[in-house]
């Protein structure tokens, strides 16, 4: 009898280990506009986002993570919605490694929730609706239900940006800075801007941030070109 009660103790620990070590998994694997709660940026070692890692450029909307691997129909099939023209164009072929400048804006509701730039990432032509993403884009005046990588959101001050990339590649500037350099009246919209950049050279990767006069976050682009 005590033999078969450690055998049942035993059998019962290795299955609710296994059910959560599978839940993870599957968590943590998935982005194509999946809930994604469990994900987590990578670090290096000081503690800050490796801009290295093409997985940390994403954002999460109500629970539901899209980054630059996301493809244009599986933010569709989320429920969201674009203009008529935009509609229209998802039939459109674009030649390997191409793409388009201009943005899509994902509508849930008639709102805008944020931007998303297509580009052709296969080796082969393909539709704009195959196209996964290189840019995402927000602005404070659109949903503001989102989380960007390291927990930021719309809102967010800029000692809390600097807490979660660092300095070590940072580029920033005020307005009155780049009017003497534009002139007057050309600073932008915009106080404080704050850029960081993918190590090494090129312009594979980027984050840009814009706070407006009282310190809060109000717009960021994310751009990965892998």
């Amino acid at each position: 009898m005590k033999k078969v009660l450690i055998l049942i103790l035993v059998l019962t620990t290795l299955l609710v280990t296994g059910c959560g070590e599978k839940e993870e998994s599957s968590d943590k694997s998935n982005n194509n506009g999946s809930k994604t709660n469990t994900s987590t940026p990578s670090e290096t070692t000081n503690g800050k986002i490796d801009l290295s890692d093409n997985k940390n450029f994403f954002i999460i909307v109500d629970g539901v993570r899209f980054d630059t691997n996301t493809k244009i129909k599986d933010i569709l099939d989320k429920g969201y919605t674009l203009g008529s023209s935009d509609e229209k164009s998802l039939t459109k072929e674009f030649e390997a490694g191409k793409g388009q400048l201009s943005a899509l804006y994902m509508k849930r509701d008639g709102n805008t929730i944020f931007g998303a730039s297509p580009v052709n990432r296969s080796n082969k032509t393909i539709t704009k609706s195959e196209c996964t993403i290189y840019e995402i884009f927000l602005y404070d005046t659109w949903y503001t239900n989102v989380t960007i990588v390291g927990g930021l959101t719309m809102g967010s001050t800029i000692e809390e940006v600097e807490a979660v990339f660092g300095t070590d590649t940072l580029t920033r500037t005020t307005r009155s800075e780049r009017e003497k350099t534009l002139g007057e009246g050309f600073g932008g919209k915009n106080d404080v801007s704050m850029g960081y950049k993918k190590p090494g050279p090129g312009t594979d990767g980027k984050f840009e941030f814009s706070f407006n006069d009282d310190g809060k976050l109000a717009y960021v682009r994310m751009q990965s070109n892998k």
